[in-house]
């Protein structure tokens, strides 16, 4: 078993962000950048042009929100994103994972899918269910076997 490696806080978030704002499609992509600052310049618009601003301020609040909306999630979910010990072993057929916790062995063909990204990989444990792992957690060998399963 290879020694753990310490999956870095600040690099769970990166990952995270840029699955939020360019995951799964472009369509959802252009949404999560668009609306916040579109709803906020049709707040300021209804501001100017309407003698009751409720409806403007709302606009305007709301819109603030949703560009900030995942540094709520972040903020709300910290536990989730901190530096962690990983140990990561990957044979021709299977991946065995290892934190403080516990220890899970995944046969390839158990991933919907899995993905390679810029500087991570994304395997799709289910739809809603991934795991997002850094290059830096494994030896060229093991990528090299990674790459072999990868998806998408």
């Amino acid at each position: 078993m290879k020694a753990p490696v310490k999956l870095l806080a600040k690099d769970r978030v990166l990952m995270f962000l840029k699955e939020y704002y360019f995951g799964p499609s472009k369509a959802l992509t252009l949404i999560r950048i668009g609306t916040g600052p579109l709803i906020i310049y049709v707040g300021i618009k209804f501001l100017n042009t309407y003698r009751e601003p409720a409806f403007a301020y709302f606009s305007i609040i709301y819109g603030s929100y949703l560009i900030v909306k995942p540094l709520i999630w972040i903020l709300f979910r910290l536990n989730s994103f901190k530096t962690v010990d990983v140990a990561i072993e990957v044979q021709g057929d299977f991946i065995v994972i290892t934190d403080e916790f516990s220890e899970s062995k995944i046969m390839f063909e158990g991933f919907e899918e899995i993905s390679k990204k810029n500087w991570y990989y994304v395997l799709h444990v289910t739809r809603a269910n991934r795991m997002h792992l850094p290059f830096y957690l494994f030896t060229n060998d093991q990528r090299q076997i990674l790459d072999q399963h990868v998806t998408h």
